[in-house]
């Protein structure tokens, strides 16, 4: 992954390496924002020569047969997108809870950001019980869950 570098003295852009650190500088800004339930998405592009993509039936491109290249691709922004919960939510959630329903929610999410959007819900009731392990298996991501068994 490359970053562009604005040049202004020469009015052009020029693109470097990600480092090491820009790396998990990226990481931890996206682990902010997935932590305030945004859902976040980078931005990349780079060039691809219009020869290397099959044409497939007229103009359509055919796509299961050409993969983006990963590892020529210019950064551009990292964005974060908020889905609000919707406003009944909560209190359904509520109502199940007091009368003995015990609620899960199943979401393809970074973990991060399920947690924050389960606690918006209700589901969760306390951030830092699950940051800190006090109840365990309170938010799992996908792979743990499918390796569960039938009793788990």
């Amino acid at each position: 992954m490359q970053e562009p570098e604005n040049d202004a003295a020469q009015g052009s852009t020029c693109e470097r390496v990600l480092s090491n650190d820009k790396r998990q500088e990226f990481q931890a800004l996206i682990e902010s924002m997935a932590s305030c339930s945004l859902r976040c998405i980078a931005l990349a592009y780079t060039k691809v020569p219009h020869e290397s993509i099959r044409v497939v039936h007229g103009d359509n491109i055919g796509r299961s047969s050409w993969s983006l290249p990963d590892s020529t691709m210019t950064f551009l922004v990292v964005v974060g997108m908020k889905d609000p919960c919707q406003t009944e939510v909560k209190a359904v959630v509520s109502a199940l809870k007091a009368a003995g329903v015990t609620v899960r929610m199943v979401i393809g999410d970074n973990l991060a950001t399920a947690k924050a959007i389960a606690l918006e819900c209700g589901i969760l009731e306390n951030m830092g019980a699950a940051a800190q392990g006090h109840e365990q298996n309170m938010a799992v991501e996908g792979a743990v869950l499918r390796s569960w068994t039938e009793q788990e």
